[in-house]
């Protein structure tokens, strides 16, 4: 096995609920180290730790774009450095969570994993991490990964972008609105005082997937694919070959014959149908025609 590329990391992206942990469990199924910290949707808590952060969007751009590099050097450094960390990385992670450890989200959401910093710095260093040897890659799976897609495209400069999308007004409906409510105000999103509003839910997913794939095609080109959740269902042969293209992975047809058993369509499939959607713009529905979908 070749050695791993610090700078090639293969990343799953998109709106929570669109199906990315489906795509995580295939890539996992075919060699790629996603993280030793994952939760039940195979999200790596690390990442999500250190950059889920709305912090990070209230500073100047220079300096958000020197703090997300500092904790990419120690991300990737507790991801692929190898299975002793040194004292000198211990320092910088600590300054680095020292910094965020005041931000809401990370004492809140993370309590009851890491209780505080010291616990999260220790869940990084006695990580007991897999030999990198037993792998055909690396990368992870976060959905709010798109929102700093940008930074990542310049820091590793032959990253593999995977971006899932789901038919938007499924995703209006659906009761995964994490992503909707904590980054809404960076893409206008006007909260209504509703516990869930659908209108601002499309909103959000059309803004935010937009702005994926406009990056995405931009910056990272043939490194960037975009899948369609209810392709990868329906046609799971298909979407699975482009995928290991994509990855640059030739499957045996055994590991082709397990992962293509992964996929498959949720009942809350077309569960737009039963709700009122006649608050749809033109606008709206000429974006859900481009990304493939109908009413």
């Amino acid at each position: 096995m070749q050695q791993i590329n610090r700078n090639s990391p293969v990343i799953i992206g998109g709106i929570g609920g669109s199906g990315t942990r489906v795509v995580a469990e295939i890539l996992m199924r075919i060699g790629i180290y996603l993280g030793h910290t994952l939760n039940a949707s195979l999200d790596n808590l690390w990442f999500t730790a250190l950059f889920k952060r709305l912090d990070l969007f209230k500073k100047e751009h220079g300096e958000r774009k020197a703090e997300i590099k500092k904790g990419l050097d120690i991300f990737t450094e507790a991801m692929v450095g190898g299975s002793v960390l040194s004292d000198d990385f211990r320092r910088r992670l600590s300054d680095y969570v020292r910094d965020i450890e005041k931000d809401a989200y990370f004492n809140n959401e993370f309590e009851y994993l890491y209780h505080n910093w010291e616990n999260f710095i220790e869940n990084i260093m006695s990580s007991n991490r897999p030999d990198m040897d037993d792998f055909a890659g690396w990368g992870w799976k976060e959905p709010n990964t798109h929102v700093i897609l940008e930074d990542l495209s310049n820091y590793y400069c032959d990253l593999r972008y995977i971006h899932v999308i789901r038919h938007g007004l499924d995703m209006a409906f659906s009761k995964n609105q994490n992503q909707v409510k904590f980054w809404r105000a960076m893409y206008g999103i006007i909260p209504s005082g509703k516990n869930h509003d659908p209108v601002a839910s499309f909103r959000y997913w059309l803004k935010a997937n937009q702005n994926a794939i406009d990056t995405g095609k931009k910056m990272l080109r043939d490194r960037f694919l975009l899948i369609n959740y209810e392709s990868l269902c329906n046609s799971p042969e298909k979407e699975i070959k482009r995928l290991a293209k994509f990855v640059q992975l030739s499957l045996s047809n055994e590991t082709f014959d397990i992962v293509t058993k992964i996929p498959s369509l949720p009942s809350s499939i077309g569960r737009h149908k039963k709700h009122d959607t006649s608050w749809m713009t033109d606008d709206g529905m000429r974006t859900l025609y481009k990304f493939g979908y109908g009413r």
